[in-house]
């Protein structure tokens, strides 16, 4: 996985880029919409986590839930400062109410 998601614009006024971890980002982030590609809300981000193997976008969705999306450029490939959203391609099952698919592979 590719550790930064590209920026779409960049209007933050600290003039970094908020692909990466640095002391303003997380605020940068927190507050902006987290949509699908097509649009479709995730809910908004309240957090960004700085972890030993990657930063994770924390997302507050509708019902409460908080999904931990790893900040990586497969699963946050697009962060819009200006249009006030970051698009998600989390992978599936992390959001609430994704259950998993049967495929005769796992068992529980």
């Amino acid at each position: 996985m590719r550790p930064r998601p590209r920026a779409a614009s960049n209007s933050s006024s600290t003039g970094t880029s908020p692909t990466r971890t640095t002391p303003g980002t997380s605020t940068s982030l927190v507050g902006l919409a987290a949509v699908r590609p097509d649009g479709t809300p995730v809910g908004d981000v309240v957090d960004l986590l700085s972890m030993p193997a990657q930063d994770v976008l924390v997302v507050k969705e509708p019902g409460g839930h908080r999904a931990m999306i790893p900040f990586v450029e497969d699963f946050v490939p697009e962060v819009d400062l200006d249009a006030r959203r970051v698009i998600v391609t989390p992978p599936y099952g992390l959001l609430a109410g994704e259950t998993p698919e049967e495929t005769g592979e796992t068992h529980g």
